[in-house]
């Protein structure tokens, strides 16, 4: 999960052997300070219309393309400092098979229909799984429907094992995960 206005986040579910399964969560736990720090050794230009209405085009075009340099600076320098937080948490097989058949069934039978909303803002959502010998990925800006419950969900036990939940409730997440793939009829 990649928030705009958050630190990105995600998990991986691996099989430790004797159907026995372990989450490892990774996310970005100083994004807040890193990106005040990068705003200001990379500033910017004010581009507001109040700003840039009395400018020259040349002088416009410098100032977006000074803005431009800036950011990219900005994102390749956060990429260096971030502090990465990990934690392993052990689940159960019966949640991690159903997280698994979730994501095979709706990263298989999504069609994509209609224009896609574009957005700035927002987060993206990437689900990835393993598939006999391939890999099936679903990126999403913003997500709706099937896969914004889906999104919500693994938010909730990122959340849990973030917070050092010692017991997440797993029932409930596989009581969820097989409700959303009933109502969805996949």
């Amino acid at each position: 999960m990649d928030p705009s206005f958050a630190g990105a986040y995600g998990f991986e579910i691996d099989s430790v052997g004797n159907g026995e399964y372990v989450m490892n969560m990774k996310w970005v736990c100083d994004w807040e300070e890193v990106q005040s720090r990068m705003q200001t050794d990379f500033p910017t230009k004010r581009t507001s219309r109040d700003a840039l209405k009395d400018k020259t085009e040349e002088e416009r075009t410098a100032i977006l393309q000074h803005n431009r340099e800036q950011y990219i600076m900005r994102s390749k320098r956060a990429n260096e400092v971030y502090t990465i937080k990990t934690k392993s948490h052990p689940i159960g097989r019966s949640l991690a098979i159903q997280l698994h058949k979730t994501y095979v069934s709706l990263i298989g039978n999504h069609k994509n229909t209609g224009i896609p909303n574009i957005s700035k803002d927002g987060y993206t959502a990437v689900f990835r799984c393993v598939v006999g010998d391939e890999i099936w990925n679903f990126s999403t800006r913003n997500p709706l429907g099937a896969f914004k419950e889906l999104t919500d969900l693994c938010e909730d036990i990122a959340n849990d094992v973030k917070e050092n939940k010692k017991d997440i409730n797993e029932d409930e997440y596989v009581r969820r995960l097989e409700e959303l793939m009933n109502a969805k009829s996949l």
